[in-house]
């Protein structure tokens, strides 16, 4: 192994990537050193307090001008492994100008691909019904069409659901009830079902509207799989799925594993990945495919496996993929909120 640091550059993303870089320190083994570079739109971001080197991005920099000042501030500061999170697509476009700089993206597809998993519906209709379970679901951008959606699932399940189209962490997904009242829901704090009449009322404010899916509402426990790849094929993954308020746990899960393993090689996935799946009737189906690393990777390091340190070690070439031990399971995670000093 070498003894000059593995410079691992983090530009402007969530809070999540203070646990990705604790996980890769914590994994390190003799002789091996890690030189860490966040970057941020904020000067008072948490993370600047776990990297080594912290910097302000420029403000005003968008599309082409972000990519040109990524890959020279990589170059210029020696980045050996980039995470990127904003301006990704861009990056990923631009991937053999940041290989011919030394430069290994942590991006585990093409442009392309990216553009087809950002939309769930593309992501559904390329993956197909041999490569994964795909629940009943239609894409609408108009009152009328999302009448029709509605109406059409109503007939073959109890329960529908609609989410944008394009959007992370859950973000813009409800559920259709009829119990309870708009006023005791607000009271409650419940801020993912809403009645027919209240989301009809909502959507039917503009003549049109961004890609929404509507879906048949799977009722069962919801298993997030967390993955590394090479070349299509899942060197190590682990399973979780909430048991509790704030509480996880790391299954022994084979069948969601083989259904992650089935989408790495639909996507040819090189890198970590995060699929998402739900249970029905004991028939795990395909929420959505995420080509990058999860907000809740942090929950898997207590598997004792970090993704992120194994794909570094993967990209730099100080591993193979044989070298990725196998996680622990059965292991019940709390989950609690932190805080960390600002260094000056």
């Amino acid at each position: 192994m070498s003894h000059s640091p593995v410079k691992i550059w983090f530009n402007k993303s969530g809070l999540s990537n203070y646990a990705v870089i604790e996980s890769i320190k914590a994994s390190a083994q003799a002789g091996e050193e890690f030189y860490f570079i966040g970057s941020h739109s904020r000067g008072d971001f948490a993370l600047r307090a776990i990297c080594d080197k912290f910097v302000v991005e420029p403000d005003g920099l968008k599309g082409d001008e972000y990519v040109e000042w990524c890959l020279q501030f990589a170059i210029e500061n020696g980045v050996q492994v980039f995470f990127p999170d904003r301006g990704v697509e861009g990056i990923t476009a631009a991937r053999e100008r940041f290989a011919a700089a030394g430069v290994h993206l942590m991006v585990p597809t093409d442009s392309a691909t990216l553009d087809i998993i950002d939309h769930k519906g593309r992501q559904y209709d390329f993956i197909g019904p041999e490569a994964a379970n795909i629940p009943d679901y239609r894409i609408v951008s108009n009152l009328a069409e999302f009448d029709r959606a509605c109406a059409e699932l109503k007939e073959r399940h109890s329960r529908i659901c609609f989410k944008p189209a394009v959007s992370i962490f859950g973000a813009g997904f409800r559920y259709i009830t009829e119990d309870g009242s708009a006023v005791s829901r607000l009271m409650n704090g419940n801020n993912i079902a809403v009645s027919m009449e209240e989301a009809r009322f909502i959507l039917g404010q503009e003549d049109s509207f961004r890609d929404l899916m509507v879906m048949e509402y799977l009722p069962g426990p919801e298993y997030s799989v967390d993955c590394l790849a090479v070349k299509g094929k899942v060197v190590q993954g682990v399973c979780r799925v909430k048991v509790a308020d704030r509480v996880q746990e790391l299954p022994d899960k084979p069948e969601a594993l083989a259904a992650a393993a089935r989408l790495a090689e639909r996507f040819g996935f090189d890198g970590i990945f995060n699929a998402q799946f739900r249970n029905k009737d004991g028939v795990l189906y395909l929420l959505e495919v995420n080509a990058r690393m999860s907000g809740g990777l942090y929950v898997t390091f207590h598997s004792g496996l970090s993704l992120p340190y194994w794909a570094v070690r993967l990209a730099v070439g100080s591993a193979d993929a044989q070298d990725v031990p196998a996680p622990k399971t059965g292991v019940r995670v709390g989950q609690m909120h932190r805080s960390v000093t600002l260094p000056d």
